[in-house]
């Protein structure tokens, strides 16, 4: 075998993957067994499967792996699609839910719809089902509306992608779900983006199994910016192939796990050159040519990562844990100089400010400061915990505390905590009930725990954190007063990245901890890194890592452009305000050269209104050409307005 033969089954694998649609036949086949095998009634209702909260508790311990990166998964694709009305889960390999993210204003609706924490939503309780129908098919697909077997679940449309280990089987499923008022269109993006997210769990979860092998991903040349594509292949230091991804395991003409396939069997490269490569230059993509550009890939080699997690555990012990917050901006060295002399005192902190501002990088850097470092740093999101499970992961449980616990009981995150500190993070969502309980916490320092008669004793120092107003709550009582002033001793306010008067330090800090992670040397062009530091920045430092990683990830070059940004921060309106300045302070040189709106349009008219022939004309990258097309509002006999905002 020969190089020609992987880069031709890389291409061939793509197209397989990215041609997988729902059909009339597989909906027809799920229908059948619905009504036949499952017996289901079309005009009754699904057969009720809620999980408990002990049974939830234990599935997410069960696929902490798979969790660990579906999580990020979904939080991605809910930032794309959350806002447009669409609600998205996790399931496990079996259909129950397992993570649920839902925009607040919609939560109650898709929650007496059924899409709710614990929900089974495999064919067997519901029928034709995106979750369902993807577990038994193992494909991704799209149900709209009426497509659902059972009439109840068809107010409903749902694009939903299995997620694969590394033994082809089904981990889970990442489902986006909108209600009836969302088109085919809608669901099309919402499917394509959950594509995108899964295929990025599965390459990460699989790059996490073989952390301490060598591994390798394959991808083309013009296709290598793209989350949904490309191949990844473990090896050991002789080459010898240990696993490979789904795009490429089934198009292999050779049995990997019944007889020793080495890397220069597939591809045209030793291993001695892929290794020696991967030293001199870490995370830059290799390209193994096999005589023709069309047969050309891309392979970016990983070393094996296993052992780095000790000596960075033992370097982060040495330093102070504030190290890494220390800027030029007085307002954060102000609350860090106060905060390091409370670390060490029985007082509560409470840490207020936007999403995204770092509240919880604090909290760990008070612990890392204090005495307690030694101990557990115990965090916990008040406001991503369901309020029938928050209670027993604070508290804990006894044996027999209720149906389902486990039979030795549960210890609670308190108790966790124990001689280290317990971060309450958007403590403002905490439910009213369990206010009282845990202001015994703090006054008594004792935890009764679900179903026990004695309190243990604790010793815990509380950080707290929230993006809401707590004074305003107290007033409309949906915040109790007791507690209020039980957690705001030492309240801190971490300014916005907006107000920040080091933003450009901040940006090339943040953007330097993305390239290290993923071991590749870019750089920001000047007029990006102007845009990023005028940008208003509404989810903060967490938006702008979002957004350095998404320019990471699209960037093969060795300079991020503007056309590497993504489009939803050219749609904010702070940039906009940036390039309608930037055109009036070059409004001279526009009527010098013609105004780019004129520009596109011309190109537009002289290549008969065709997108691909006007962007070759002027050399201009065709996602950069539709950007300014969308921008400036230009309007074609060919190009709708549908066409412009897909």
């Amino acid at each position: 075998m020969g190089g020609h033969v992987a880069s031709n089954l890389l291409i061939e694998s793509q197209m397989s993957f990215d041609s997988m649609k729902q059909t009339k036949d597989r909906l027809t086949e799920s229908h059948y067994r619905s009504q036949n095998e499952y017996g289901l009634d079309c005009g009754g209702k699904a057969r009720e499967n809620v999980l408990t909260a002990s049974e939830i508790l234990e599935l997410k311990e069960k696929d902490a792996l798979f969790l660990k990166h579906a999580t990020l998964g979904a939080d991605w694709l809910h930032r794309h699609i959350g806002g447009i009305g669409f609600c998205t889960l996790v399931t496990d390999g079996m259909g129950a839910t397992l993570e649920t993210r839902t925009n607040k204003e919609y939560e109650s609706e898709f929650k007496a719809l059924g899409l709710r924490l614990g929900a089974c939503w495999s064919e067997k309780e519901q029928g034709t089902c995106g979750v369902g129908t993807a577990i038994v098919d193992k494909r991704p697909i799209s149900v709209y509306q009426n497509e659902h077997f059972l009439i109840a679940n068809q107010g409903i449309s749902c694009g939903a992608i299995p997620i694969f280990g590394t033994n082809d089987e089904v981990l889970g499923v990442l489902n986006a779900t909108s209600m009836s008022a969302a088109g085919r269109q809608s669901l099309a993006l919402a499917y394509n983006l959950a594509s995108q997210a899964a295929t990025r769990v599965e390459h990460d979860y699989f790059s996490e199994v073989h952390a301490a092998d060598w591994i390798i991903w394959l991808s083309n040349p013009s296709d290598g910016w793209s989350l949904g594509h490309g191949a990844l292949i473990a090896f050991d230091e002789s080459g010898l192939i240990l696993e490979v991804g789904k795009q490429l395991k089934h198009k292999l003409p050779v049995d990997f796990k019944n007889q020793a396939v080495h890397i220069q069997d597939i591809l045209n490269v030793s291993v001695a050159k892929l290794i020696d490569y991967a030293f001199a230059y870490p995370g830059s993509p290799m390209t193994i040519s096999n005589g023709s550009a069309i047969n050309n890939v891309h392979a970016r080699i990983r070393a094996p990562q296993k052992k780095q997690h000790q000596p960075l555990k033992h370097r982060e012990e040495k330093q102070d844990g504030f190290e890494n917050l220390t800027t030029s901006d007085p307002t954060v060295n102000n609350c860090i100089d106060r905060l390091k002399r409370l670390a060490n005192h029985s007082i509560p902190i409470l840490l207020h400010g936007e999403t995204g501002t770092g509240k919880e990088c604090f909290a760990k850097a008070i612990h890392d400061y204090s005495d307690r470092k030694s101990k557990s740093f115990v965090a916990i999101n008040c406001a991503g915990i369901p309020e029938s499970l928050i209670e027993s992961e604070l508290f804990g449980y006894k044996e027999g505390a209720f149906t389902g616990a486990k039979a030795k009981g549960s210890l609670g995150k308190i108790l966790q905590a124990n001689g280290g500190t317990l971060f309450l993070d958007e403590i403002g969502d905490m439910p009213l009930s369990l206010q009282t309980r845990l202001l015994r916490v703090l006054a008594e320092g004792e935890v009764l725990a679900l179903g026990a008669t004695t309190p243990e004793h604790v010793d815990v120092a509380v950080i707290c954190a929230t993006h809401r107003d707590l004074t305003q709550m107290v007033e409309e009582n949906t915040f109790r007063e007791d507690l209020y002033y039980r957690i705001n001793s030492a309240t801190f306010t971490l300014p916005p990245l907006r107000e920040r008067t080091d933003i450009v330090k901040v940006v090339q800090k943040v953007f330097n901890e993305e390239i290290k992670k993923v071991g590749v040397s870019l750089t920001l062009s000047d007029e990006v890194m102007k845009l990023l530091c005028q940008h208003s920045w509404p989810g903060n430092i967490r938006e702008l890592r979002n957004v350095l990683s998404f320019c990471i990830a699209v960037c093969f070059n060795n300079i991020i452009t503007l056309e590497h940004l993504p489009d939803s921060l050219f749609n904010s309106t702070s940039v906009k305000k940036v390039f309608r300045k930037k055109d009036q302070e070059n409004s001279a040189l526009s009527l010098e050269k013609g105004c780019e709106r004129d520009e596109l349009i011309n190109a537009y008219r002289r290549t008969n209104w065709s997108a691909s022939a006007a962007c070759k004309l002027i050399g201009m990258p065709r996602s950069t050409f539709y950007r300014k097309v969308k921008f400036y509002n230009i309007l074609s006999p060919n190009i709708t307005d549908t066409t412009l905002n897909g």
